[in-house]
């Protein structure tokens, strides 16, 4: 029987087969993943009506990786001669590593109107960051061209970026994700003179990828710059999910602050941080700046980092000043995710008791899981030992002290756990390759 004689399928069907044969499942958990290609061209060959289904999804994510675009030949050449297969393309990841003056974009890219998330990427090298003042106009227009579809944008490495533009170019952005951003200018001259005031962005999900006490700066810069009419560029009232990476900074603490008492209906906390600065003593901080979204937020993720210090080694420093506020309120918690990296010895004594007074003098009717992760690097054998060597004496006495922690100082949270609470505790030994051992203790 030859293809011609065959039914005409229904595109969902189509749709089923090319995601089902097509997809790369190296990793099926992404949520944009890419398909195949070469599965794709095979698939593509052996019916008529599948072709234009194949294209769809070939085309729907678009990684763009070149020290000079314009070079990359094959992809504007392809656009010129078939743009409605720009139409099929969702996700666009843009690699810049050419220096400013130099970049160049080929007119093409135009092309993608519908896209539904962007992502820039700037690298000139690796002491310098990449600054947008320098790039020329016509790339700049290119780069920024109106996508009225998008929703998720994503900018990395960049100086003096025109976030204003995006209110112009990107009216619908609600996911907006930034990391290593920098802004020469002041506030007052950062939205240039006789700028019209467009409608802010009505943001629901806001991320900071990792970045100096600089970056944390233009977080305050963007979240506290009004407008000639007074409205702000970014509207975070409804906010919902918030992600922050920060450094052991002042400036992180005030630029978690300046969102936090913005919003009113974060349902997802995620801070995490490479000292212990940002909850240590931002605990109580956080919890008030909290107190508005007390009935909507479901979810806090916490991950800090500590150093030798004799002020670092209490790991739960911080974190049950931030819960017994939230504690003292009616809230609808459900899991509290807790991990903190110690570099030294930690503490195991009175911060561990105020927990469990945290969780046992206040109401948490919503809360199903508590997972606090306490890892702990120790030098245990000379550097030529074998890796099977024993824990020395002291190390011993010390994984055996964390083993007893809940039946000593958690009793009452530990008997919640056999009721309604997910509680999990464990002491994980492992040799590092520093020859370190890790000690994890864990609620899950």
């Amino acid at each position: 029987m030859s293809f011609a004689s065959l039914p005409a399928l229904p595109v969902e069907l189509l749709e089923s087969i090319v995601e089902y044969l097509g997809w790369d499942d190296v990793n099926p958990q992404d949520p944009h993943p890419f398909f195949n290609a070469a599965r794709l061209k095979n698939l593509s060959h052996t019916c008529r009506s599948i072709l234009p289904v194949c294209r769809k999804y070939l085309f729907a994510t678009i990684k763009i990786r070149s020290s000079f675009i314009s070079e990359s030949r094959n992809l504007p050449a392809l656009l010129k001669n078939s743009p409605e297969l720009a139409g099929h393309t969702r996700h666009l990841y843009l690699q810049i590593t050419r220096k400013p003056e130099r970049t160049e974009i080929p007119s093409e890219f135009k092309m993608f109107s519908r896209l539904k998330s962007y992502y820039i990427f700037f690298q000139e090298d690796y002491l310098r960051m990449y600054n947008y003042a320098n790039i020329q106009p016509q790339t700049k227009e290119l780069l920024l061209h109106p996508i009225p579809t998008l929703t998720t944008f994503k900018l990395d490495n960049i100086a003096n970026f025109p976030f204003h533009e995006l209110l112009r170019n990107f009216p619908n952005i609600r996911d907006l994700e930034i990391s290593h951003i920098l802004i020469d200018a002041s506030v007052e001259d950062y939205i240039p003179s006789g700028a019209l005031p467009l409608k802010s962005l009505k943001l629901e999900r806001f991320s900071s990828g990792e970045g100096s006490s600089d970056h944390a700066v233009v977080i305050q810069k963007l979240f506290s710059i009004r407008q000639t009419d007074g409205q702000p560029l970014f509207d975070i009232s409804r906010l919902k999910y918030l992600k922050l990476i920060c450094a052991d900074s002042s400036e992180w603490i005030k630029a978690q602050t300046t969102i936090l008492l913005q919003t009113s209906q974060l349902t997802t906390l995620i801070l995490m941080t490479n000292g212990t600065c940002t909850i240590n003593l931002s605990g109580i901080l956080i919890g008030h700046s909290l107190l508005a979204s007390r009935m909507t937020l479901k979810e806090i993720r916490i991950q800090n980092a500590s150093t030798r210090s004799e002020y670092d080694r209490n790991p739960l420093h911080g974190l049950c000043e931030m819960l017994s506020i939230l504690g003292k309120h009616h809230n609808v918690l459900e899991s509290i995710f807790y991990r903190h990296f110690v570099y030294c010895r930690c503490d195991t004594g009175v911060e561990w008791e105020a927990l469990d007074r945290v969780f046992d003098n206040h109401p948490w009717s919503r809360l199903r899981n508590l997972s606090i992760d306490i890892d702990t690097n120790i030098f245990i054998v000379p550097p030529d030992a074998p890796f099977d060597q024993q824990l020395d004496p002291e190390t011993e006495t010390f994984k055996k002290y964390l083993e007893d922690v809940p039946q000593r100082l958690l009793p009452k949270l530990s008997t919640k756990s056999k009721e309604d609470l997910d509680f999990h505790y464990e002491v994980h030994p492992n040799p590092t390759a520093t020859y370190r051992n890790l000690v994890s203790t864990s609620f899950r």
